[in-house]
């Protein structure tokens, strides 16, 4: 039992207490008072009853007599009513049965009342000629003593509840901050440091609160500084210092697990060479040349808006690296053209006094490629480029296999379409286990397989690309989410990849909250969105976390650590798990950095009570290294394939 409710029964039972003795004494004083009251009554109404009937009776006149016995009697108060002369006999008797009616039999055992009698003489000048005897009726006087009960009663009946009522909202003031201290505790305990107490006035009570508000603060502000080291660690490992953007070790880490994990659409990598770096440096100075590598980088991140899954880097001194899934070849000159013009502006800037800026050299590849070969073809593109002349640029092809499909924007749109009108998908699943129990499946996550025009099967993430940049991205993912509604089992657990675009299409998340009633599903679902999505629209991603938990479901971050993003943002949106990028778990026991990072995250992810997921884990040493990292969940060909649905 809490200690307010020992409090509320403590002063309820000294209350009950207090009133049951007030009452019994209040009570009791007024039977005392009643009894009394029948004694003095008797007793006056036989010594006027004698003097009345004195003449009567020395004359024998019996009607007058009983005239005046019946008078007396029928008044109702009197049980008996005798007139005796001297020898005892009888004159008149009138006698009343004893019916006590509107009282209960329970109250009048509890609260005896006696009928007492009183006698008088009949005088006769000085001679006694009889005697009066009357007996009270104690009728009205249990009927006085009932109503007295009754009205005490409600009486301390409402000063009770009144007193109980107030002393309830007082116990419940002078009880509030410890039930916030208990809140705050509860918000602790789910890793919500933001809950701070109001100071309250009772001086003890003032103590625990700022003890607890100052600890709250300390914890924080622990978080905070965990996460500002781990995002420091990573952009010392991965950025570099001057741009901002991510270093050579950075591009190739994530171009290579994009590459080697199959679910990468096509695209353009470019590599840019900027020109005359080591002119300014000498000229104007290290910090002007700073200057013009920051003002390049910030071109090259502007070329990228709108580009998802976009990467760029500072590959080495004067060279960057770009890479844009998705992209054809019209696109991907287009995009060209529009990278040289925006770096060849640097020169109207006065940034650099070479009117020649920067060489572009891209290469298209396509799903399957080798990043080396990639890179060597990009460079072989640039050098073509800089033999051209000023702020030129080449694309080159990646030679494709045979059977590798290569479609035009238009093609790709009619392609796209087609496969969300006849559902031309399968829905695969591959497991998730525990890190340490691989026999203890914590959920499936939903793999699409599209069919391409060979009748293959090709991972939906290669598609995915070109369907967002061609706005087929919401159809796809409500066309998906149907057909898994459809799969639900009671009490399974499915995660589902959804597109940041998804997320800000007001009419799909109406849909989806329509669909995701509680009747709708026989199971539940996790909605992994890339971190890039949750960063851009956090907003409309909390509002669809608390759409999802309402109704038991639940929001993932996938690709976890990919960009440069503070970790705050995980206080607010408090996801389930995160999902640790490939580009840190693949080959994760031979980089000491990479473990460093990946234990980082860890320890980050779990200070809010968020489990932290490792995917693309093909080995049982890299599932050795990550379980001591404490990651809690596996994926990957080490802990499961993908199996149809």
């Amino acid at each position: 039992m809490t200690l307010f409710r020992q409090l509320v029964a403590t002063i309820l039972m000294l209350f009950l207490v207090v009133f049951s003795v007030t009452l019994l004494v209040n009570l009791n004083s007024s039977r005392t008072f009643l009894q009394e009251q029948l004694v003095s009554h008797a007793q006056d109404t036989a010594t006027s009853l004698g003097l009345s009937i004195s003449t009567h009776l020395r004359a024998d006149d019996l009607p007058a007599m009983e005239s005046m016995v019946n008078a007396v009697f029928d008044r109702g108060y009197y049980r008996r009513i005798e007139l005796r002369r001297m020898d005892g006999a009888p004159v008149v008797v009138r006698e009343l049965e004893v019916r006590i009616e509107g009282v209960p039999e329970w109250f009048i055992r509890w609260l005896p009342l006696e009928a007492p009698s009183a006698d008088a003489l009949v005088m006769s000048g000085w001679n006694q000629v009889g005697t009066v005897t009357v007996q009270s009726h104690p009728g009205y006087a249990y009927a006085a003593l009932w109503d007295t009960a009754r009205q005490l009663f409600a009486w301390y009946a409402g000063l009770a509840l009144a007193a109980m009522l107030t002393g309830w909202l007082v116990l419940r003031l002078l009880f509030r901050p410890l039930l916030d201290v208990e809140r705050q505790a509860e918000a602790i305990c789910a890793r919500n440091y933001d809950m701070r107490i109001p100071l309250p006035h009772t001086r003890e009570l003032r103590r625990v609160v700022v003890a607890m508000n100052n600890m709250t603060g300390k914890v924080k502000a622990m978080f905070e500084e965990q996460a500002r080291a781990t995002g420091q660690l990573q952009r010392q490992a991965y950025s570099d210092p001057v741009t901002g953007l991510g270093n050579r070790r950075y591009f190739s880490s994530q171009a290579e697990s994009r590459l080697g994990s199959g679910d990468e659409a096509g695209g353009v990598l470019f590599i840019v060479q900027l020109e005359g770096v080591e002119e300014i440096n000498q000229s104007r100075g290290y910090a002007a040349g700073d200057e013009f590598l920051r003002a390049a980088a910030g071109v090259v991140s502007a070329c990228l808006t709108g580009q998802p899954g976009a990467l760029a880097a500072r590959l080495s001194g004067a060279a960057f690296g770009m890479m844009l899934p998705g992209l054809e070849r019209a696109d991907a000159e287009s995009a060209a053209v529009d990278i040289s013009t925006a770096l060849a502006s640097l020169h109207t800037q006065g940034l650099t006094e070479s009117s020649s800026v920067a060489h572009l050299g891209g290469c298209l590849y396509r799903p399957g490629g080798s990043y080396h070969d990639i890179m060597a073809e990009a460079d072989r593109a640039l050098s073509l480029a800089q033999s051209r002349g000023a702020n030129t640029w080449h694309c080159t092809t990646l030679p494709v296999d045979r059977g590798a499909e290569v479609h035009g924007g238009q093609e790709w749109h009619a392609f796209l379409e087609a496969v969300v009108r006849e559902g031309r998908f399968e829905l695969h699943s591959q497991p998730i286990v525990a890190a340490g129990d691989p026999g203890r499946v914590l959920h499936r996550e939903v793999l699409v397989r599209v069919a391409a025009a060979d009748g293959s099967l090709r991972n939906a993430g290669i598609f995915m690309p070109m369907a967002e940049r061609r706005g087929l991205a919401t159809a796809f993912d409500r066309a998906i989410v149907e057909r898994v509604l459809g799969l639900m089992s009671p009490g399974g657990v499915l995660a589902v990849n959804l597109s940041p675009v998804s997320l800000e299409d007001g009419a799909f998340l109406g849909w989806l909250e329509a669909r995701l009633e509680p009747a709708a599903t026989g199971g539940r679902l996790i909605f992994e969105v890339p971190e890039f999505g949750a960063t851009r629209s956090l907003e409309a991603l909390l509002a669809f976390t608390r759409v999802l938990q309402a109704r038991g479901h639940g929001i993932a971050v996938d690709h976890f650590g990919r960009g440069f993003a503070n970790f705050g943002y995980l206080r607010s949106l408090r996801p389930e798990y995160v999902k640790i990028d490939s580009a840190y778990t693949r080959n994760v026991g031979a980089s000491q950095d990479d473990q460093f990072f990946v234990g980082s995250l860890c320890r980050v992810a779990h200070s809010l009570d968020i489990d932290a997921i490792a995917e693309a884990v093909e080995s049982e040493a890299e599932w050795a290294v990550l379980r001591d990292l404490n990651v809690d969940g596996i994926q990957g060909y080490a802990a499961g394939r993908p199996a149809p649905m």
